[in-house]
């Protein structure tokens, strides 16, 4: 008889691979770097800012969300950034 063999292989993004972080606070005039970044992949931010880059840096108030697609498969994920005024010093 004759037989045949087949392989194919087969690569998924789990829900987890951006990672954005929890939830966080800044104090007025601090940033903070947010990386939605994937190897070959590509990178789109939209809520409080938009940007199709990897890297974002987040220095205001708001929601902000990367969804980054590789290979026609997109993950996206999301962090709120409070601002703190800086505190009033009276000597």
């Amino acid at each position: 008889g004759c037989s045949d063999t087949s392989a194919i292989h087969v690569d998924f993004l789990s829900p987890g691979a951006v990672n954005l972080g929890p939830d966080t606070s800044l104090c007025a005039g601090a940033s903070l770097l947010l990386d939605g970044g994937l190897p070959g992949g590509s990178t789109t931010w939209s809520g409080a800012l938009t940007a199709n880059c990897p890297t974002v840096m987040a220095s205001t108030a708001g929601l902000y969300v990367a969804t980054t697609t590789v290979a026609g498969c997109s993950v996206t994920d999301s962090i709120s950034i409070f601002v703190l005024p800086l505190p009033v010093v009276n000597l």
